[in-house]
């Protein structure tokens, strides 16, 4: 039996317009700037997931293509606003942009932070394009803004069998190559068998923020698979903690998967709380 499709219009409508979100929200907090806010942006994923009379106002990208998708407004929403469900259904729905650094940054997005040895690569040759005084094109100029500290090839290694896996990621191993065998030796010390299982691949958060959801379904779903048997899947990443912990939101109509990506959300905890 299929679950009944998600009624997005009803969840836009949980938003009260308090204003308790606003200050933890980052970008607000920066800004000052009301669009810049959760609410705000609840206005404009209201105009692109349930359009009304488009000539009337048309929807700008600019706050959802800079919010930080860090869902802390959600912690202190008294209505229970699922603001990171609606976020990346919002950006699934919008058109792509007609701007070309746009259009690169999707691009790298989709396709390479995803892959630990194709991003290792782009990586340094970020940090030459960045030394290098030799005008460069656009693409190049994206590539210099990848973080500067040395890229290492990533080895993800670890005991393969344990009770409590651990989530390697995509981007961290190769920028920051010491979280890994960290969380390995903290998890020991504290009385667990931990083990990082082979083939994880991405979680697919970067596919859900970019608002490929299809591709972040079919990630989810590897990922599924590759925890099943674990008690319990901790993950040093804060940011792949939070998707995964709401898998069950992204396969809430799916009758085959719906269940099991439950399951693996429940079982997944952030590092930090874990410990």
């Amino acid at each position: 039996m299929s679950a009944p499709p998600v009624d997005f219009d009803q969840l836009l409508r949980s938003c009260i317009h308090c204003g308790l979100c606003l200050n933890d929200c980052p970008t607000y907090r920066l800004t000052g700037d009301e669009a810049q806010s959760p609410r705000g942006r609840l206005m404009v994923l209201r105009q692109l997931i349930d359009p009304r009379d488009e000539s009337i106002w048309s929807p700008s990208r600019g706050p959802l293509d800079s919010c930080l998708g860090c869902r802390g407004c959600e912690t202190v929403c008294p209505s229970g606003v699922p603001y990171g469900q609606l976020l990346d259904e919002g950006r699934r729905r919008r058109p792509d942009p007609e701007d070309r650094s746009a259009r690169q940054v999707r691009l790298l997005s989709r396709h390479v932070l995803p892959h630990r040895r194709l991003l290792a690569v782009l990586a340094i040759l970020g940090r030459v394009a960045a030394s290098t005084r030799i005008p460069t094109g656009s693409f190049a100029r994206l590539l210099s803004t990848l973080p500067s500290r040395r890229a290492h090839w990533p080895r993800v290694r670890g005991p393969r069998e344990g009770s409590v896996a651990i989530l390697a990621g995509c981007a961290q191993p190769v920028f920051t190559p010491g979280v890994l065998p960290a969380t390995v030796g903290l998890l020991r010390a504290a009385g667990a068998q931990p083990f990082v299982p082979r083939h994880q691949g991405c979680c697919g958060a970067l596919a859900a923020h970019a608002g490929d959801l299809d591709r972040a379904r079919a990630m989810g779903r590897r990922m599924i698979e590759v925890f099943d048997r674990a008690e319990a899947v901790v993950v040093p990443s804060a940011g792949c903690s939070a998707h995964l912990t709401r898998l069950g939101e992204l396969f809430a109509e799916d009758p085959d998967w719906g269940a099991r990506a439950s399951d693996l959300a429940g079982r997944t905890v952030d590092l930090v709380v874990w410990l």
